[in-house]
């Protein structure tokens, strides 16, 4: 009798055993798979945190940015400290201190505001035939109220009235507003430009005596077409600056240049009135100093 065991009988237990096995890998299968997807749904979770991260870094820098150019906005227009920023040395802040003094030195004065035209200045207008184009400064029709200089003022006591060219033209200028005045020969049209002039080489010198050092000598440059023209007006703002301490030069050309580049070297001319040739020539060679 053989001692084998039936083949039925092993056959069962292989097939339980396989089912078991089947059960096995497919539960491993299902766990696996479950693994995955928590694995996969915690990598999600962490990549949404980190990309929410990275949005708040930026949005941090670019607020920071912002701040940074805000800050240095607000030290362009006054350089104040704050308790971001460092403070500024002794030697900066007194830098900037001279800049702004000296800007506001070379600064026209602002003696005449914009005024309403009483029933005079509108006479006066028509009197003349003067038409103000925009019509914001009534004509100044009296010299001993102009606020300029006194030694400009004494100047000009020796005229009783201003002409017509002057009275429209001096408010204006005297505020720091540009003019364009149309007006005939023998009108008065140097003085008209002059007086504004002086007025402001005045706080140009002035700022000069509190030791704030300016850009070039020259602070008014006058053109003439011909060598007359330009002689009349030197002549003319040389006695009205005279009073001031303040000298005029007149170049043309057809005459030797030395003793014209020598008036220029002079600390006390401050006007130079000459024709367009001559005096292109002298700022290209570098003997007239226009820069502010």
């Amino acid at each position: 009798m053989s001692a084998d065991i039936p083949k039925t009988e092993l056959s069962k237990e292989e097939k339980k055993a396989r089912k078991e096995a089947k059960r096995a890998a497919k539960a491993a299968t299902e766990t696996g798979g479950a693994a995955e997807t928590e694995s996969a749904d915690k990598k999600d979770k962490k990549r949404k945190r980190e990309e929410k991260a990275d949005g708040a870094a930026v949005d941090e820098k670019k607020d920071k940015k912002d701040k940074k150019k805000k800050q240095e906005s607000t030290a362009v227009a006054a350089p104040v400290s704050t308790s971001d920023e460092p403070a500024l040395s002794k030697k900066a802040a007194k830098k900037a201190a001279k800049a702004a003094a000296a800007s506001a030195a070379v600064t026209p004065a602002a003696s005449s505001k914009p005024q309403e035209f009483t029933a005079d200045s509108n006479d006066y207008l028509t009197k003349h035939n003067i038409t103000l184009l925009p019509p914001v400064y009534p004509p100044h029709l009296s010299i001993p109220s102009l606020e300029i200089p006194a030694p400009l003022l004494k100047y000009l006591t020796k005229f009783t009235s201003p002409t017509p060219i002057q009275a429209c033209s001096w408010p204006a200028l005297l505020a720091g507003r540009d003019v364009v005045g149309i007006a005939e020969t023998g009108s008065g049209k140097t003085l008209a430009f002059g007086v504004p002039a002086l007025n402001h080489l005045s706080a140009r010198l002035g700022g000069e005596k509190k030791g704030l050092k300016m850009k070039g000598n020259v602070g008014v440059l006058v053109l003439a077409p011909t060598r007359e023209l330009a002689q009349q007006s030197h002549d003319n703002l040389n006695l009205a600056g005279k009073a001031m301490g303040i000298e005029s030069t007149c170049i043309f050309g057809g005459v030797p240049k030395d003793p014209q580049t020598r008036d220029l070297a002079k600390k006390e001319v401050r006007i130079v009135v000459g024709t367009p040739g001559r005096t292109l020539d002298l700022a290209n060679q570098g003997d007239l100093d226009l820069s502010k």
